[in-house]
């Protein structure tokens, strides 16, 4: 078994995972925790499925995360250029330097809207990410016609 408790690919009886530091004895209160005791799935299966069935989708198209910064983390490492408007959600450029990614940094225009024009110089194997509200600027994209 990898690190991180990854018991969801075994059958789960009688297993002790020593892979992460969760207590295997368990908590001493009246608290039904159940299974409080095992890591949680780092796939969300469960989880996954309940929201593909909620939203009338595939689970092939839920992509959850432990919070936003591993979800762009994931789509970033994905990719092989990274290309944001400036200004942006410091997150976007901040997992593109750690993944190591080429940066195309387009300016917004004064009034913080996106010029079109400047995305002629997108590539296979890009990701443009656009935010929307965009942080730090609250400019809200109605409508792109491409």
């Amino acid at each position: 078994m990898r690190h991180g408790g990854c018991i969801y690919e075994f059958n789960q009886e009688n297993i002790i995972d020593f892979s992460s530091n969760i207590n295997p004895i368990r908590y001493p209160i009246n608290i039904d925790f159940k299974e409080a005791y095992i890591y949680p799935d780092i796939e969300y299966r469960d989880l996954k499925d309940v929201v593909a069935e909620y939203l009338g989708c595939s689970i092939d198209n839920v992509v959850l995360g432990n919070g936003a910064i591993e979800i762009i983390d994931s789509f970033i490492s994905a990719f092989k250029r990274i290309v944001v408007f400036i200004p942006c959600f410091s997150e976007y450029i901040d997992r593109a330097v750690v993944r190591e990614k080429d940066i195309l940094k387009i300016p917004l225009t004064e009034d913080f809207d996106i010029d079109l024009k400047s995305l002629e110089g997108l590539k296979n194997g890009d990701i443009l990410i656009l935010g929307n509200l965009n942080n730090p600027t609250g400019y809200r994209i109605e409508k792109i016609n491409f």
